[in-house]
């Protein structure tokens, strides 16, 4: 049997997790402060307001809902699965990049410092040489 997952009190729960008040799920959905009081307390949700709620809260919430069993079923070319596992990538490769810039700029300074140091030991020797 397949456990179900009350929706309402889970969007609940991650917005008292993130410390969001329901206001700001109010704006990723067409719905006012009442309305988003009342849905709140809806097991079931559109899919559209669960995507709109994930929206809201920068997470995968069908990962919350999806029952343990459900790996085999959901498609790896589903675009929901392939828009996440993208966005994935494209944080991993943004934070690399950051990296490579940062250690780069170390490596540039200790071009710079190391070519500075040669220079001046080069004048120094041409100097004791006359």
């Amino acid at each position: 049997m397949i456990e179900t997952v009350h929706v309402g009190n889970l969007v609940r729960g991650l917005l008292k997790k993130k410390k969001m008040k329901q206001n700001a799920l109010a704006r990723y959905m067409p719905k006012n402060k009442t309305n988003i009081s009342k849905l709140m307390n809806k097991p079931d949700w559109h899919i559209s307001e669960v995507i709109a709620a994930g929206e809201c809260l920068k997470m995968d919430i069908f990962s919350y809902i999806a029952p343990p069993n459900m790996d085999n079923i959901i498609m790896e070319d589903a675009p929901v699965y392939q828009i996440t596992l993208k966005d994935k990538q494209l944080v991993e490769c943004k934070d690399r990049l950051q990296d490579e810039r940062a250690r780069r700029e170390q490596n540039d300074d200790l071009i710079k410092f190391y070519k500075e140091k040669i220079r001046r030991l080069e004048i120094e020797i041409n100097g004791l040489k006359t």
